[in-house]
């Protein structure tokens, strides 16, 4: 088995459901109102799932959609026994933004402000501060804010 981090698409929503469902990630993906059992993944031509796994194993995933006509909204997950393996992930996503066609000029994320660290991850790996959605999500009983952070086409080159 190769221990090189790979990031592969998938269509197979009963796998990404699998992965939603551990709960590492489904702590970090769900919305107050929605259960893991009622939960099902979005499957369409606007949205991508993206499986990172590191010697055939699946450690994480990204789900990727459409914010505008030429933004796309990235949602990464990681598995928490597998954190020091985020910035390589990253790298990975910015790699799979890159080959798609120019009219797609912009990678965004939404981070609720309950997750400081994870805003600060999404800072180190080079996402630039856009703006705050204010009052714009609930997770866990709280009416949060969102931290709005973006890379354009051309500063993904850069840090590819």
């Amino acid at each position: 088995m190769s221990d090189k981090l790979k990031l592969v698409q998938t269509t197979d929503m009963a796998v990404v459901k699998s992965i939603i469902s551990d709960s590492d990630i489904w702590e970090q993906a769900s919305q107050d109102g929605v259960s893991i059992d009622t939960y099902t993944p979005s499957n369409n031509s606007m949205c991508a799932w993206l499986l990172c796994s590191l010697g055939g194993d699946i450690i994480g995933l990204i789900y990727v959609h459409h914010d505008t006509n030429c933004a796309l909204l990235a949602h990464p997950y990681l598995l928490k026994k597998h954190v020091t393996k985020g910035r390589e992930m990253m790298k990975l996503l910015f790699k799979w933004f890159d080959t798609l066609p120019s009219t797609v000029c912009k990678l965004n994320v939404s981070i609720p402000s309950s997750r400081r660290i994870a805003y600060n991850f999404a800072k180190k790996v080079g996402f630039k501060d856009e703006g705050i959605n204010r009052a714009s999500i609930i997770k866990d009983g709280v009416v949060c804010d969102q931290y709005l952070l973006g890379l354009t086409r051309e500063e993904i080159k850069g840090l590819i």
